[in-house]
């Protein structure tokens, strides 16, 4: 049996994650569903299956999703966004490679859509090796829009860190722990799923990547072993002027490389402009937290 757990802060299309959820194949296998959060617009309804956990106020992705596997039962636990509509066959195809392939974490591929450019270019900068055309197969790391494990691997190590703000690197800070328990994670494109965030705006854009680079400098400390040297993290922890446009180099460079080494992304050529925001953004949230570690350890040293 699968639990299916959604954290949800009043999505606008929580009811069409639901229905795409009844249309799965496999729907058989979908013995529980935990709806956690808000829902203001009143779109979720109990059902034999649906179950909805008012919070009574907005909490993180990462506190909702814990709430959810507290309760569920399920031999297999599907972290599901409730941005994303998961494709009739998405279900069977992540529960055949995880069998498959015996991972220990699985995430689908996000089909890119040309609609919503400000969406679009958030999803192509944060998932480029997560995306329905790229290949099957092993990861570093992965993200949570559609996270498939066994209960046993939850067990081992979840549940996720609740230490960020909204919903930022709480999915690396999991699967690297998994890694870490010997877990092999993996990726598997044909679960074809439709993230559509409601970003909206460049500056919508621009505060969920920088979030994301605020987190992710913790990350990139905490696992060392899982990363090399980082030429942005060292312009962010320069406070020379230069260091700064140094960064705006390594963000046009960066989503110039994604390009050549992601030909399936080359047909997205005019998001380009709003990729380098988002990864200015990051670069920037880099920055602001490199500052307040900086800061920290000199109150602590004195």
């Amino acid at each position: 049996m699968v639990s299916v757990i959604i954290p949800s802060l009043n999505s606008p299309i929580i009811d069409q994650v639901i229905a795409a959820l009844d249309q799965q194949t496999v729907r058989a296998a979908i013995g529980e569903i935990f709806v956690v959060g808000r829902d203001h617009y009143g779109l979720v309804a109990d059902d034999a299956r649906v179950c909805f956990i008012d919070t009574g106020k907005p909490i993180s992705a990462a506190a909702a999703r814990n709430r959810g596997a507290a309760q569920a039962t399920g031999e297999w636990l599907l972290f599901l966004d409730a941005d994303c509509l998961p494709e009739p066959d998405a279900l069977a195809q992540l529960l055949a490679a995880a069998q498959q392939h015996g991972y220990g974490a699985l995430v689908g591929g996000g089909v890119p859509e040309h609609n919503g450019y400000w969406g679009l270019c958030g999803n192509l900068l944060s998932f480029p090796v997560f995306l329905a055309t790229d290949t099957p197969g092993e990861r570093v790391c992965l993200p949570s829009f559609c996270l498939l494990l066994p209960r046993h691997a939850w067990q081992a190590v979840g549940p996720f860190t609740e230490e960020f703000h909204g919903a930022s690197a709480e999915d690396l800070d999991l699967t690297f722990r998994l890694r870490l328990a010997g877990y092999r994670l993996g990726c598997a494109p044909a679960a074809r799923v439709l993230h559509r965030p409601a970003r909206n705006s460049p500056a919508a854009l621009w505060r969920q990547h920088f979030g994301f680079g605020v987190a992710s400098y913790v990350i990139y400390y905490r696992f060392p072993m899982y990363h090399g040297f980082s030429q942005a993290i060292w312009a962010a922890e320069r406070r020379e002027p230069a260091a700064t446009a140094l960064l705006v180099l390594l963000a046009c460079a960066y989503v110039v490389r994604l390009l050549l080494q992601q030909p399936p992304l080359r047909g997205f050529w005019y998001a380009i402009p709003g990729m380098i925001l988002a990864q200015l953004a990051h670069y920037y949230g880099y920055q602001i937290a490199a500052r307040r570690t900086i800061e920290a350890h000199a109150c602590n040293s004195q």
